[in-house]
């Protein structure tokens, strides 16, 4: 069953920052920060919720949040700026391996926004995600284990469980997600993802990233419920446009989705 009740979180203290980072209602956003800090302790947050305190705090930098928690939330923004930057080095001559192969390729998830100079600070890259056609998958695998990627790692493929691959190289860490799966809403649209892609200039060499459209549908695939509580798919919508629940209902996703992921987003980030 793909459809359902859509919750992209963990826990009761992830929704509230999530929700303090994204609310539409930069008053009612910055209320639901101050409520998190005056009720939950710095020192006890897990991994998930250390880039959604990053974008709080480069979201209302003259929020009334103590010095000591402002160092602290300094040094993880520092922490994943350093590994998601080495992590993306360690991964380009992989991607270049597979243009030398021409297989198609492109970034996804949190990696598409770091690649973007422009949100790379409230973006991270601590896994490079990516993916290519399915027709090429096997020989992309062989490509990145000649060029020194080891298999950790792989998720079953079913028609309701998102495939990938996970590989590592030295520190480096890479997550190379099958295409069809991302867009299980929306038919046609993998076929259009490599055809529109974006070339797009990075410090450390050119990369590719979907074109709005692609990256709207990649979304609403990562919304289904099966994936949560993934929060990726909320960082996307809001990234791609200050008002996502327009974009989703102006999309040719089916019906029934659409309605879910605009009533999630209207429950927690419009009222």
């Amino acid at each position: 069953m793909i459809f359902g009740k859509i919750k992209p979180w963990q826990t009761l203290r992830q929704r509230q920052l999530l929700r303090a980072c994204f609310h539409i209602d930069p008053a009612k956003a910055l209320e639901l920060a101050s409520r998190w800090f005056d009720t939950f302790a710095l020192d006890e947050t897990t991994y998930a919720e250390h880039r959604l305190l990053v974008r709080l705090v480069q979201r209302f930098p003259e929020a009334a949040i103590k010095p000591s928690d402002i160092a602290l939330i300094s040094g993880l923004e520092r922490q994943l700026w350093v590994r998601s930057n080495l992590n993306f080095k360690t991964a380009m001559p992989a991607f270049a391996a597979l243009d030398a192969f021409d297989i198609p390729w492109v970034l996804i998830g949190s990696t598409q926004w770091f690649a973007c100079s422009k949100m790379a600070q409230s973006e991270t890259a601590d896994i490079i995600e990516f993916t290519a056609p399915d027709s090429a998958r096997s020989a992309a695998l062989h490509v990145l284990a000649q060029n020194g990627w080891r298999l950790d790692w792989a998720a079953s493929e079913t028609v309701a469980e998102q495939a990938f691959s996970g590989l590592s190289k030295g520190q480096g860490a890479i997550r190379f997600t099958k295409a069809s799966t991302l867009f299980a809403n929306t038919s046609g649209a993998c076929d259009r993802l490599w055809k529109n892609r974006v070339s797009q200039n990075h410090t450390l060499g050119a990369v590719y990233v979907p074109d709005a459209d692609s990256c709207l549908n990649i979304a609403l695939g990562k919304a289904y419920p099966k994936f949560n509580p993934d929060d990726q798919w909320v960082f996307d919508l809001f990234n791609i446009g200050s008002d996502p629940a327009h974009k989703v209902l102006s999309s040719n996703a089916p019906p029934r989705h659409i309605r879910r992921v605009v009533a999630a987003l209207r429950t927690c980030f419009y009222r």
